[in-house]
């Protein structure tokens, strides 16, 4: 009996967390909301989805986490970049980590961060405009909290990292995170069915 409750309690997490997510990223169909860095991390972060119109990203604070299991790597490595404003000049606390899937970003970073340091500064004296740009970037932000691994590793990294930081993931698609978020729900509905066809045996 308490698996069959379990199995039923399970559906209903999946269908309510699915149509949760599906109705967020409804409200904030077709597109993403228009903001600059500061705008957006002195408001309440109630958007998701959102264009950085004046974002500065530098590729030389870039960190490469490396995912490990049982202390060998898996060869598996995320990019995160530090988001900062393009009109702030100041060292603020870093609030927003670029993650980006970005082919040319990804290897443009990669190359410099495997140069010993000695050719690293002639990389950067020769392509300063590919290493520190200003962009537009658009995507999902979540929480730090959603990260699997590599928080050790990016504080160690990046000093002035605040407590709790969000992540841009860079070109997220919202119209397929819908129809993903549609095709749980639709699994949630089976294991509910499913669920309450074991009570009646």
């Amino acid at each position: 009996m308490l698996k069959k409750i379990g199995g039923l309690l399970v559906s209903l997490f999946v269908i309510v967390a699915s149509a949760d997510q599906v109705y967020r990223d409804w409200k904030q169909y077709p597109g993403p909301t228009r903001t600059t860095v500061a705008d957006y991390l002195n408001s309440d972060q109630s958007k998701v989805w959102v264009t950085l119109t004046d974002a500065k990203i530098s590729l030389l604070e870039a960190v490469t986490v490396t995912g490990k299991k049982e202390e060998v790597s898996t060869g598996l490595s995320r990019l995160y970049i530090p988001i900062k404003s393009a009109t702030l000049t100041r060292n603020d606390t870093i609030s927003l980590l670029l993650d980006t899937n970005d082919a040319e970003i990804l290897n443009v970073a990669r190359q410099f961060l495997a140069m010993p340091e000695a050719k690293q500064l002639q990389f950067l004296l020769e392509n300063r405009d590919k290493l520190i740009r200003s962009v537009e970037l658009s995507g999902r932000v979540t929480g730090s909290d959603s990260l699997k691994i590599g928080k050790t590793e990016i504080r160690k990294h990046i000093e002035n990292l605040a407590p709790h930081f969000y992540i841009l993931e860079h070109n997220a698609n919202l119209s397929e995170n819908i129809v993903m978020g549609l095709i749980w729900v639709g699994i949630g509905l089976l294991l509910l069915t499913g669920s309450i066809w074991s009570f009646r045996k």
